[in-house]
């Protein structure tokens, strides 16, 4: 199923999502585009003035618990100018269990690289 992303909502929409010319096809001004495609990863398919700051809580724990040590490309002000956003992800996935998905990919991530170390260890001693 391809993302669907509506940004009708979002008051000021035309100038707060949409880049005037495109470089790459994409339309859309990048905090837009990263709130759209993250939004199938946190488990939020529209943002409200309720969610707001679960979206953002949400964005940062993954970015904190990720191994890219990149910096967060959104900041809370880009997720409140995007009240309104929404896409077809579905419903909203209940904290505690998007947390155990999330951490259940965490700890495969760290387990796969603990294995990966001991086969080139292992390679280096033979």
């Amino acid at each position: 199923m391809a993302l669907t992303v509506d940004t009708r909502r979002i008051k000021n929409h035309k100038e707060v999502c949409y880049e005037a010319e495109t470089k790459d096809g994409f339309p859309y001004k990048p905090a837009t585009h990263y709130l759209a495609w993250a939004s199938m990863a946190i488990g939020i398919s529209e943002i409200t003035e309720k969610n707001y700051h679960e979206v953002y809580f949400r964005h940062k724990f993954i970015n904190q618990t990720s191994n890219y040590n990149t910096t967060l490309p959104i900041t809370l002000k880009d997720v409140h100018q995007h009240i309104g956003l929404e896409t077809n992800v579905g419903r909203p996935e209940p904290r505690g269990k998007w947390k155990n998905r999330i951490v259940k990919n965490v700890m495969a991530e760290l387990s796969y690289s603990i294995l990966q170390e001991e086969r080139k260890t292992m390679q280096e001693v033979l």
